[in-house]
């Protein structure tokens, strides 16, 4: 492993040497943002694999359906999913960075309901309990996956979108392959026995601390990252405009006639909005006048 690593590292310096980006670019590994992202999704794209993995193992083996019988239980999950992500983006923009909190925590009441099922339920009953929870966890998987990967990737800088999305995906993927190890071999186990409902809250378990994490990584970490991102940066020097205070003694000149166009116009590029009402109003309006005047005048002389 240690030299797997020490590989990695000389490979990505001389590919980043080449002038080419690195997968791991040292601004993305900087960015509190985008690595939080990351950890909320490998935490709960781990979790969610497994858990439906080890769902799908339970009722083919420990409860004995039938492939297609399996497969008419998890529809209704999968077709929740994308119901829910249709409404991701307008929860999204009514919570912002909170709603993936709120999918995680549901999410997690979700995968806790199922494991105390396990402890009261058997047979039809737990299945029937297993078609619900997976509706639920379907849902709050869709309000869940669309703004995650959009604020994780909106840390990256334009430069890098193309390699944060790499990089989230392989986060992703190297999660599941490892979760869904240790679930799985939590619910199957070393005897070759079908798998109890023992088994299977072994394996849940996992998954559920697994989203326990992401929850409070999103919370703690990623809406912070996020708001801290979305508060106005500070206006340059050179966009700055500095007004000196009158001599002790002096009275401020107020600006009339053409000099209230002038302040006007830096306030409305500063600002970068339109002036429709001020106390300079009327002279605004002379002035323009006057000048409107002028150029007719001018106009007509040539």
């Amino acid at each position: 492993m240690v030299l797997l690593l020490a590989a990695q590292v000389l490979w990505e310096r001389r590919y980043a040497a080449t002038g080419r980006n690195p997968l791991f670019v040292p601004a993305l590994m900087r960015s509190p943002g985008f690595v939080a992202g990351n950890v909320v999704a490998l935490l709960w794209f781990g979790a969610v694999v497994a858990h439906i993995g080890i769902v799908t193992i339970f009722l083919l083996q420990g409860e004995g359906l039938s492939p297609l019988l399996v497969a008419a239980v998890l529809v209704p999950s999968a077709a929740a999913r994308p119901a829910a992500s249709g409404f991701s983006s307008r929860l999204f923009a009514w919570l912002g960075p909170a709603s993936v909190t709120i999918g995680l925590a549901s999410q997690v009441l979700a995968l806790a309901a199922l494991c105390l099922a396990t402890l009261w339920f058997s047979g039809d009953t737990l299945v029937a309990v297993i078609v619900v929870t997976e509706v639920a966890a379907g849902l709050t998987a869709g309000l869940v996956e669309p703004p995650l990967r959009a604020i994780t990737l909106g840390f990256a800088a334009d430069a890098f979108r193309g390699v944060a999305a790499s990089f989230l995906q392989l986060t992703q993927r190297l999660s599941a392959t490892f979760c869904v190890a240790i679930a799985t071999g939590l619910i199957l186990g070393t005897t070759g026995a079908p798998p109890t409902t023992v088994d299977l809250r072994a394996g849940l378990l996992v998954c559920l601390a697994l989203l326990i994490g992401a929850t409070v990584v999103s919370r703690s970490r990623l809406e912070a990252a996020h708001r801290q991102r979305a508060q106005p940066a500070p206006l340059p020097a050179e966009g700055r405009v500095t007004y000196r205070a009158p001599p002790a003694g002096a009275s401020a000149p107020s600006p009339s006639g053409s000099e209230c166009l002038d302040h006007i116009a830096e306030l409305e590029n500063l600002l970068e909005a339109e002036t429709t009402s001020s106390s300079f109003t009327d002279a605004y309006s002379q002035v323009k006048a006057e000048q409107e005047t002028s150029a007719q005048n001018w106009d007509g002389t040539r």
